[in-house]
């Protein structure tokens, strides 16, 4: 591998995680994914018809999905509140945090696949809307009409999982 590819990958390996783990990459196959990514973007060189981040999110998308259908795991059954845990107090922000995150993916998941990706790019990839536009191939209007929608119906997930922490429990006087 060259210096040139090594710098590559070390700009975009965040980029390319982020965005792979909010498109239902299970965690398990984060490292696997983030590398069939790079091998397949510096195998096919990049035309330079839009920014580079676009054609890295194009190929992510195809990786995110080969990966989804290959590594469905269904063996979890999903539950509507974690079960209780005993933390540290230190630790508590932390595991808020966590949870928040996995109720986010959880949440992402039931977006559609076009409002997904437009969200992901947008909101966590931090693409302009003419960015998203052209990496998805669809027409600005439209992107933003899914970006609405995943909006709204993110909220309205997220509130129905009470993503607000649970409050302290009292001490009895």
């Amino acid at each position: 591998m060259s210096a040139e590819h090594a710098a590559l990958i070390v700009e975009h390996a965040a980029f390319v995680w982020r965005v792979l783990i909010h498109l239902g990459v299970p965690r398990s196959r984060l490292e696997d994914a983030s590398q069939e990514v790079f091998m397949v973007a510096l195998r096919d060189s990049f035309a330079g018809r839009s920014a580079f981040t676009s054609f890295l999110y194009g190929v992510c998308r195809n990786v995110a999905r080969s990966e989804r259908r290959r590594y469905r795991d269904d063996s979890e059954v999903p539950m509507a509140e974690l079960p209780e845990a005993v933390v540290q107090p230190a630790q508590e922000g932390e595991l808020w945090v966590k949870r928040a995150h996995e109720r986010l993916l959880r949440a992402l998941a039931q977006l559609d696949e076009a409002q997904r990706e437009v969200f992901v790019l947008f909101e966590i990839a931090e693409l302009s809307m003419e960015e998203v536009a052209c990496a998805t191939a669809s027409p600005l209007s439209t992107c933003y009409s899914r970006l609405y929608a995943a909006r709204v119906q993110l909220q309205s997930e997220l509130r129905r999982r009470a993503l607000s922490p649970t409050p302290a429990k009292e001490a009895k006087s």
